[in-house]
């Protein structure tokens, strides 16, 4: 009778290692070009079954998983190799000394190019800003920030501007199963096996419509570049005086010029630029 083979560690872990590194490059590319969150929350995106913070799940779990297995192979299969082949590289004067500053150097040069935020370190997220940006057409963007997370209540009043006996009414008269108008627009979009945009867009109401209900105000759309121009570009593409967007940011604390590009603002006071997006989009209008 033949014996079974014991367990091999080591082909445990090299499998572990060759695995988790082919899961963590597939979901580091596909969150490089996944839709912003509040997109990909209200058109409720998915790729082959799981949602961003899936991937961002699958993502952050097979990177632990690597560093694990990483640490497991070097301190406990191949450690008594690693201190010989240390020692032996040491009593030997480190004769790859060329390899050693070359890979030193060449690693130097990219820590410092992403703090300085240069080509083609700089490229690379812009390019990953480009494919965020793809992501932004009125179909799929939300009236407000997380508009998927406001009550029906709440949606009804400050977005639709309809009482919320209205909107409720409205969406069973559709087939729409609401049990309260505390529920909230993506679990009302949920329990119907929907995306929070598709109801939406049942109230049948465009963006202008809606606009023009908030009290006339114009809403700054994120996307196209929105984060590279300057609030005199946003005023005049959007047909608002610039002093009322420099006038919002002063009484929330933020000091800006006319000049001044949006996401240099947003750096300067190290918040995100949708935040910046918010303020002017919230401004008071006389």
């Amino acid at each position: 009778m033949r014996d079974k083979k014991k367990f091999s560690w080591r082909a445990f872990v090299t499998f572990g290692l060759f695995f988790s590194f082919l899961v963590m490059t597939v979901s580091g590319v596909i969150l490089y070009i996944a839709p912003p969150g509040r997109i990909a929350h209200w058109s409720d995106w998915t790729l082959w079954g799981l949602t961003k913070e899936g991937w961002q799940s699958m993502h952050t779990n097979f990177s632990l998983f690597f560093l694990i297995l990483a640490s497991f192979h070097l301190f406990s299969i191949n450690w008594k190799a690693f201190l010989g082949h240390i020692r032996s590289r040491m009593t030997r004067q480190l004769n790859r000394k060329k390899e050693m500053v070359f890979a030193t150097l060449f690693s130097a040069l990219i820590f410092i190019g992403i703090i300085y935020d240069v080509p083609p370190f700089s490229t690379i997220m812009d390019w990953g800003e480009q494919f965020t940006e793809s992501w932004e057409e009125e179909d799929n963007t939300p009236p407000i920030p997380h508009a998927e997370l406001y009550t029906l209540a709440d949606f009804s009043d400050e977005i639709l501007k309809i009482s919320a006996d209205s909107a409720w009414r409205h969406l069973t008269a559709a087939g729409i199963k609401v049990d309260s108008v505390g529920q909230t627009i993506r679990d009302i979009a949920t329990r119907n096996g929907m995306a929070p945009s598709d109801i939406y867009r049942l109230f049948g109401r465009s963006d202008e419509e809606v606009e023009a209900e908030r009290q006339n105000t114009v809403i700054i759309r994120g996307g196209n570049g929105i984060g590279r121009k300057t609030l005199r570009q946003i005023a005049e593409e959007y047909g608002i005086p610039v002093e009322e967007l420099t006038g919002a940011l002063a009484r929330e604390g933020f000091k800006a010029s006319p000049d001044d590009v949006l996401r240099d603002i947003a750096d300067e006071y190290a918040i995100a630029p949708g935040e910046i997006l918010d303020i002017l989009n919230n401004r008071d209008h006389e």
